[in-house]
């Protein structure tokens, strides 16, 4: 199930067109739904009733502590791929020092960064062309290590549990 669900991810990175591998995040959501509950009833039969308490409290804190990590380093991985690829992109679009100056403040909004009024209508759309496929670029870096890092659980899994 995780291979799979690692090869559904890297396969999203590259889907065409661009955006596709956002409609592969909502079907991404219902796999992990559906992973959690048989997890969940995996640990409490693997305890005593004794310890099912114990065992529930630890699986719900390491649930949660991996959620918010998760949240947190793909969360900075966007960023900072997007933010790399918009400072790259920028420089090849003549603006000036205070329209960058601008768009480097409205970075952390990622795609609703608004661009500035003082620009021309043909730099604006040059702009909103960079900020949108820096987004897609940004989204795919995070699908990638997230690809990678259910390939690696998989592999994992099959080296430590074989033949148990």
């Amino acid at each position: 199930d995780l291979a799979s669900h690692g090869l559904g991810e890297l396969a999203a990175t590259v889907a065409d067109p661009p955006g596709s591998g956002f409609s592969y995040a909502v079907v991404d959501n219902d796999y992990a739904a559906a992973e959690v509950a048989p997890l969940t009833t995996t640990v409490m039969n693997s305890v005593t009733d004794s310890h099912a308490g114990i065992a529930s409290g630890v699986n719900n804190a390491v649930s949660r502590t991996a959620g918010l990590l998760a949240v947190a380093v793909f969360g900075l991985i966007m960023f900072q791929a997007f933010n790399a690829c918009v400072e790259q992109r920028l420089n090849l679009i003549p603006i000036t020092a205070d329209a960058h100056q601008a768009l480097s403040a409205e970075r952390l909004k990622l795609a609703a960064a608004e661009i500035p009024q003082s620009v021309n209508e043909e730099t604006r759309v040059a702009i909103k062309q960079v900020i949108d496929d820096c987004f897609v670029f940004g989204f795919r870096r995070v699908m990638l290590v997230g690809a990678g890092l259910a390939l690696a659980g998989s592999l994992l899994a099959w080296l430590t549990i074989r033949g148990k």
